[in-house]
């Protein structure tokens, strides 16, 4: 039986963002959330990369705050098509502050990852918790397609590392803060037709929604 994997998703290369940039919250979304990852940075290129030497390509990692419009994506992914829009937006992928290399990282698979919003505490998560490896992701990615130096692959949310997982989502001007080890990034949300569309929401029954908001 062939096993599908559905964890290898593009992002938009353009929709990047650093520490202490504020992040335009996209007029089609009402509801924004943060994702904590880990992220791998590619150093060596290769193609058909096996898995047990898949470590050897990775240059360094970074913190990657994966910004989500959770309301767009959860539309989106009913068409089983991946994300598109709930994670392609200016600014949506926020890394940072620095890279540190391979070295400088023994076990990238045993950081503490926190994320704080306004100075409360969130999430608390581990890298531990990756779903698939980084070793997983070079393995799959690199199968008939190379791979090239400076790419980045993100860990994917490690646990509680969002806030749909509280059903606590970000407002205008929030301030987010990821610690991974000992670095963080910080970032701000910023929308000045907020208050505007907040007055048009209408909540739905919680089991019509799964948590999401419509408008109306």
């Amino acid at each position: 039986m062939t096993r599908i994997q559905t964890w290898a998703l593009p992002i938009c290369r353009f929709s990047v963002s650093g520490p202490d940039d504020t992040i335009r919250w996209p007029a089609y979304s009402r509801l924004m959330d943060y994702e904590c990852e880990l992220a791998c940075i590619i150093g060596v290129g290769g193609v058909d990369i096996p898995r047990e030497r898949a470590m050897d390509h990775v240059f360094g990692y970074t913190i990657f705050n994966d910004f989500s419009a959770r309301d767009t994506q959860g539309a989106e992914m009913a068409g089983g098509l991946g994300p598109a829009k709930g994670k392609d937006f200016d600014g949506a992928n926020a890394f940072g502050p620095c890279i540190l290399t391979a070295d400088e990282v023994p076990d990238p698979y045993a950081l503490p990852m926190i994320v704080r919003v306004n100075g409360e505490e969130r999430s608390r998560g581990s890298s531990g918790t990756m779903h698939w490896k980084f070793e997983d992701l070079i393995a799959y990615v690199s199968q008939g397609e190379t791979l090239q130096p400076g790419e980045i692959l993100g860990s994917g949310t490690v646990g509680d590392g969002c806030g749909l997982e509280h059903l606590r989502f970000l407002e205008d001007g929030d301030l987010v803060e990821i610690d991974v080890g000992k670095r963080r990034i910080h970032l701000h949300v910023s929308d000045d037709e907020l208050a505007r569309r907040k007055a048009k929401w209408k909540p739905l029954p919680p089991h019509a929604t799964r948590g999401w908001v419509k408008l109306y």
